[in-house]
């Protein structure tokens, strides 16, 4: 079979949710929801893999530039559902097993919107709203680590230190 997840190029949040669709209609096990709304209204996707009382979470693209991160975790998820799909063993563990035992909760991009800004996609450099925040660092969005509003994410949690 033919792999969805391509690596030739930046991935965007609309490759990201071309994947999870055609991923969807190959694996109807897959479960894919949504977790919230970003700034521009993107849908914010969760991944459930497996039906286990055990639970990871992972995500990705916290950081705007870190868009790469998103790939590596829909190439695991691609290869995770095959290996499913076979009941195949991968390096001396049963898969299906994994699938019975855990859950593994997946959000591939936190930050659409700013993805989508450090790569330069049009919906995002024409939205007016928010140009004036990121548009002093035009010349450099490839760096860009916030969302479209200037927040950066991953370093905004509360926390108490001490």
């Amino acid at each position: 079979m033919e792999e969805i997840v391509k690596t030739n190029k930046p991935y965007t949040y609309t490759i990201l949710k071309n994947d999870l669709a055609f991923l969807k209609y190959i694996y109807p096990s897959l479960e894919i929801n949504s977790i919230g709304n970003s700034t521009l209204e993107e849908n914010i996707r969760y991944i459930k893999l497996g039906e286990g009382s055990n639970k990871i979470m992972f995500n990705a693209s916290h950081h705007a530039n870190e868009w790469s991160t998103s790939l590596v975790i829909m190439l695991f998820v691609e290869k995770f559902m095959n290996l499913y799909s076979k009941g195949e063993i991968y390096k001396g563990y049963d898969v299906r097993e994994i699938w019975r035992k855990t859950s593994i909760y997946i959000v591939p991009m936190v930050n659409p919107d700013g993805v989508n800004l450090s790569i330069g996609e049009f919906k995002e450099l024409n939205d007016e709203r928010y140009r004036h925040i990121w548009e002093p660092y035009k010349d450099e969005l490839d760096k860009w680590k916030a969302n479209i509003r200037g927040v950066d994410l991953n370093l905004n949690y509360p926390a108490r230190m001490g």
